[in-house]
C-alpha cells in the first residue's frame, strides 16, 4: 500500500512564498479601493449636501416671497386711523380689502374688546365669540406689533391653520381691536407646491414651526404634529440651527437612516428642511463600491493565479537541483575552453561540494552555464543594486536637508511616536524652542521644564495623531517669545506618506506671522476703542449686514427699543424697529427706508417693545466696500418736534385765546379758497365765511381795564367755540374782531350758526370783574362766489356785512 509523499523542499518554499507575494501586490490594491471608496462617499455626500440646499433655496424663494407679501398686505391694511367697532364697520372693513382674501384664506376682525366683529369667509357661528381670553389677542394686545402665532387646529372645521395676528389702531394710536389672516395649512397652493417637491424617487420638503412642529410634512395626517428629528437634544436640531453648516443623517430603531437638513426663514419664524432616505442618496456610492469590491477580487485571484505560475516557474532550477541531487549526479561541468590552464588536476567534485561553490559565485570553478549559478549571480546584482539604492537614498535625503535648511520658512518632520528628527534653523529660531525641548514638552507635558512656545507648539502638534489632518487645511497661529520680544507664528501641519495608508509622520512648517498678528491686535483694539466711543457718546446706534441683521448695539439703544443690546444683536431691523409716519399713520419698513441713506425724515414715530413712543430722525451711514451693510444712528427728537410744534402754534395761534390769530387765518382761507377754485368739473362744496365785531368792549376797556377785557375776550371766544363744528376754524383777528371759516356750509346754514353765537351769548353772557359785560355781537355772513377772485376778495365782502350790521342797530346779522 502506498503512502503519499511529503512535499519536496523546493514545493515547501513556493507554498511559503506564495501568500507573501500575493498580499505585497494586493495590499497596495486594496489599499487603492479604500481610497476610491472613501472619495467616493466623500464626493457623494458633498453632492447629496449641495442637491439638498439647491432644493431647500428653490423652494425657500417664492415661499419666502409668498409670506412677505402676505405679511406687508396685512400690515398695510391695518396702519389706518380708523377701527372698526360694530359688525357692520368690521364687514365694512373686510369688503374695502379684497386684496386680503387673495393671500389668506380665512379673515378674522376682532374688536377692541375681544369680540369678534366679522369674518371672512363668514361663519354664523364665529361672529360674536369672545377672543379676550385668547393667547393670540393678549399677544397682540400686549406688544401691539404683529405677531405669528405657533400654528394650531382651527376651532371651525379643526383644521390645521397658520395665523398673523396685525393690531388696529385708533386715531390716538392706541390698540383698537386686531386683524388675523390665516392660511389652511393642507389647502394653501404655495405649500402644497412645497410639499410636491420630490428629491430623488422618495425624498421631500419639510417646513416646520419654531417648535419643530410640522407645517408641511410627508402627509397631510401628521400636519401639526411634533417632528421626531427635531425633538430637545436631537442632532437635527442642532442643524437646524446651524443653518447649512451641516446636515445631520439620523438613525431611529427599527427605521432606515434619513439625511435631513433645515434653513431658517427670514419672513416667519419657521424652517424649510429636506428630508432624504440615506439608501437612496448613498445608492449610487453604493454601486460604485460593489464595482470597487468586485474588481479587487477578481484582481485578487489573478494574483494568486500569477504569483502561482511566477513561483513554480522561479522554483524549477531548484526543483532540477533536487532530482540530480537525489539521483547522485554531477552538476554538469563543461569543457575547459582551448587555451584556458586547468586550475586543478583532482576530480570533478560532487554535487554537495558544487553548492558550497554557490556562496563564491566568481570564483574560477564556478560554472556560469548552470540555471543555480544564473539564480546566485542574480542575487548578487541584487545585493548591488540595494547598496547603490541605499546610497542613492542617503545623498537624496542630505539633498532636501540642504533644501529644506535653506528655505524661507521653518520646516520640521514628526513621525508618529511624536519624535522630531529633522528640525531647521528656522523653525527653532520661530518658535523660539529646539526640537529637543518641543519633544519633551510632547512627552512629558510638564510646563515648569519647556518654555511657553514649546508648551503651545506641543498642545497643537499632540493632537495630530487623533486627527492627522487637523492642521491641514487650517493652520493655527501661537504666539512666541515673551515681553518686547513677543511674535506669532502659523502653523500647518500636511501628512507625509502614500495615499490611502496611515501616515508615516508629519511635515510641520511656520512662518512668521508677527506683523500680522500685530496688526489684528491694532485693528482689534480700534473696534474696541470705537465702540466703547460710540457708546460713551450715548448715540443709539446699530451696525447692520448686508442683510438687515443687527451685528452691533450700543448701550444707549435701549432707551429708544427696550430692548437689550445683547438681545438686539442677531435680530432683523424690520423686527426691532417699529416705525410709523406721523402724516399718514403708516407703519414703515426700515430696510426699505434706508435704501435712501443719509438723513432720513424726523416725521417718524418709534414704538418700543414696552409701549413708549418717541419721535425719532434716522441717520444711514452705508460701509465702503460691502453689499448693503451700514451704520445707523438714531436721535430722540421728541423734544425737538414738541419745540418745533409749540413754536408752530405760537406762529399761527393767538396766545390769548387759544383761536387762529391772523397769520394761521389767512393760511386756512387762502387753502380753502383755492382748493374750491381747484375743484373744477366736480360738484363744489359750499364755503361760508362769518366776522364778527364786539359792540360795546371799548367802554368795558374804559370801565374795567383791560384785563376784565381780556376775560370777557376769552369768554367771546368759548361761546363761538361751542356753537360751531369741529371741522370750522374760528380765529381772533385782533382786537375785539373773530372769524370763522366754515366748509361745507352754506349761506343759510352759515346764518344759523351766527344766532345760535348770538343766542348763546345772550343766555350765558361772560363776565367782566365779576359783573355781566354789556356785549353785543355785529355779524357779517357771506358764502364764496364764482366771481371772489381770491381770499382777499371774501374777506373784503365778509368785512363790508359785518360793518354793515354795526350801522344797522349793532347785535344784528347781515349778509353779503
Amino acid at each position: 500500500m502506498s503512502t503519499a509523499q511529503p512535499p519536496s523542499a523546493p514545493r515547501r518554499l513556493l507554498f511559503r512564498l506564495l501568500p507573501g507575494v500575493v498580499l505585497a501586490a494586493l495590499l497596495p490594491f486594496v489599499g487603492l479601493i479604500a481610497v476610491a471608496i472613501s472619495t467616493v462617499y466623500d464626493d457623494t455626500r458633498r453632492e447629496i449636501d449641495s442637491r439638498l440646499e439647491q432644493a431647500i433655496t428653490q423652494a425657500a424663494r417664492p415661499l419666502e416671497a409668498h409670506l412677505t407679501d402676505a405679511i406687508d398686505r396685512l400690515s398695510t391694511a391695518t396702519e389706518t386711523d380708523t377701527a372698526p367697532t360694530s359688525t357692520a364697520e368690521g364687514q365694512a372693513w373686510l369688503d374695502a380689502h379684497p386684496d386680503l382674501r387673495g393671500v389668506f384664506d380665512n379673515l378674522v376682525v376682532v374688536s377692541a374688546s375681544g369680540i369678534v366683529l366679522a369674518d371672512a369667509p363668514a361663519l354664523p357661528q364665529q361672529r360674536g365669540t369672545d377672543m379676550a381670553w385668547h393667547p393670540i389677542f393678549k399677544a397682540v394686545r400686549e406688544s401691539r406689533r404683529l405677531q405669528i402665532p405657533e400654528p394650531f387646529l382651527s376651532s371651525a372645521g379643526q383644521r390645521p391653520v397658520a395665523s398673523f395676528a396685525a393690531p388696529l389702531h385708533g386715531p390716538d394710536g392706541g390698540f383698537s381691536g386686531l386683524v388675523i389672516g390665516s392660511i389652511e395649512l393642507a389647502r394653501n397652493p404655495i405649500l402644497a407646491d412645497v410639499e410636491n417637491t420630490r428629491i430623488g424617487r422618495t425624498g421631500h420638503l419639510l417646513v416646520v414651526s419654531e417648535r419643530g412642529r410640522y407645517i408641511v410634512g410627508p402627509d397631510h395626517a401628521r400636519l401639526l404634529q411634533q417632528a421626531p428629528d427635531l425633538a430637545d437634544g436631537q442632532p437635527a436640531a442642532r442643524a437646524r440651527a446651524q443653518g447649512w453648516n451641516d446636515s445631520t443623517e439620523i438613525h431611529r430603531p427599527g427605521q432606515s437612516p434619513v439625511i435631513v437638513s433645515y434653513r431658517a426663514l427670514n419672513a416667519v419664524p419657521w424652517s424649510i428642511g429636506a428630508w432624504w432616505p440615506a439608501q437612496e442618496a448613498y445608492a449610487g456610492a453604493a454601486r460604485t463600491t460593489r464595482t470597487l469590491v468586485a474588481a479587487g477580487l477578481a484582481f485578487g485571484a489573478a494574483c494568486l493565479l500569477f504569483a502561482w505560475f511566477w513561483l513554480e516557474r522561479a522554483t524549477s532550477p531548484l526543483e532540477r537541483l533536487r532530482h540530480e541531487v537525489d539521483a547522485g549526479m554531477p552538476i554538469h561541468t563543461p569543457p575547459a575552453p582551448i587555451g584556458r590552464p586547468i586550475l586543478s588536476e583532482s576530480p570533478a567534485p560532487g554535487p554537495l561540494a558544487r553548492l558550497a561553490d554557490l556562496a563564491q559565485p566568481d570564483t574560477r570553478t564556478f560554472d556560469p552555464a548552470t540555471e543555480v549559478g544564473a539564480l546566485a549571480g542574480s542575487v548578487g546584482r541584487l545585493v548591488q543594486y540595494w547598496e547603490r539604492a541605499l546610497g542613492a537614498a542617503e545623498q537624496e535625503a542630505a539633498f532636501f536637508r540642504a533644501i529644506a535648511e535653506q528655505a524661507p520658512v521653518g520646516l520640521a518632520f514628526l513621525d508618529r511616536s511624536l519624535a522630531v528628527p529633522f528640525a531647521n534653523v528656522r523653525f527653532e529660531r520661530l518658535v523660539g524652542a529646539s526640537s529637543a525641548t518641543i519633544v519633551r514638552a510632547l512627552h512629558d507635558g510638564d510646563s515648569t521644564t519647556t518654555s511657553p512656545a514649546a508648551q503651545a507648539v506641543a498642545a497643537v502638534l499632540r493632537q495630530l495623531p487623533r486627527v492627522p489632518l487637523a492642521l491641514a487645511d487650517r493652520p493655527v497661529v501661537i504666539a512666541t517669545g515673551e515681553g518686547a520680544g513677543s511674535g506669532a507664528v502659523l502653523l500647518t501641519a500636511r501628512p507625509a506618506g502614500g495615499a490611502g495608508a496611515p501616515p508615516v509622520g508629519w511635515i510641520i512648517a511656520v512662518v512668521d506671522a508677527t506683523a500680522e498678528q500685530r496688526a489684528k491686535e491694532a485693528l482689534e483694539q480700534e473696534v474696541r476703542a470705537a465702540l466703547l466711543v460710540l457708546d460713551a457718546i450715548q448715540e443709539p446706534l446699530l451696525t447692520i449686514d448686508g442683510d438687515g441683521i443687527v451685528t452691533h448695539a450700543s448701550r444707549a439703544i435701549e432707551t429708544l427699543t427696550g430692548t437689550h443690546p445683547a438681545s438686539a444683536i442677531g435680530q432683523s431691523i424690520n423686527r426691532l424697529l417699529h416705525l410709523i409716519e406721523h402724516e399718514t399713520n403708516r407703519r414703515v419698513i426700515p430696510t426699505q427706508l434706508l435704501r435712501a441713506g443719509g438723513t432720513l425724515p424726523c416725521g417718524l414715530r418709534m414704538e418700543a417693545a414696552d409701549s413708549r413712543r418717541h419721535d425719532v430722525e434716522l441717520s444711514w451711514g452705508p460701509l465702503p466696500g460691502t453689499s448693503g451693510a451700514g451704520v445707523l444712528v438714531l436721535r430722540d427728537v421728541s423734544a425737538t418736534r414738541e419745540t418745533v410744534q409749540r413754536i408752530a402754534w405760537d406762529a399761527t395761534h393767538d396766545v390769548l385765546t387759544g383761536l387762529l390769530n391772523r397769520r394761521g387765518f389767512d393760511a386756512i382761507l387762502h387753502a380753502q379758497v383755492e382748493a374750491h377754485r381747484g375743484a373744477r368739473g366736480a360738484p363744489r362744496a359750499p364755503l361760508a365765511l362769518l366776522m364778527i365785531d364786539l359792540d360795546g368792549f371799548k367802554a368795558i376797556n374804559d370801565c374795567y381795564g383791560h384785563a376784565a377785557g381780556d376775560d370777557v375776550l376769552r369768554g367771546i371766544a368759548e361761546r363761538v367755540v361751542q356753537n360751531t363744528r369741529t371741522q370750522d376754524h374760528v380765529a381772533r383777528l385782533g382786537g375785539d374782531e373773530f372769524a370763522v371759516i366754515l366748509p361745507n356750509c352754506d349761506l343759510q346754514t352759515a346764518v344759523t350758526f351766527a344766532d345760535r353765537i348770538r343766542a348763546a351769548l345772550a343766555r350765558q353772557p361772560v363776565l367782566a370783574a365779576g359783573a355781566r359785560a354789556q356785549v353785543a355781537l355785529s355779524q357779517g355772513v357771506v358764502e364764496l362766489q364764482a366771481g371772489d377772485a381770491d381770499a382777499a376778495a371774501v374777506l373784503a365782502r365778509a368785512d363790508t356785512a359785518c360793518y354793515r350790521a354795526k350801522s344797522e342797530g349793532r347785535n344784528t346779522i347781515a349778509t353779503g
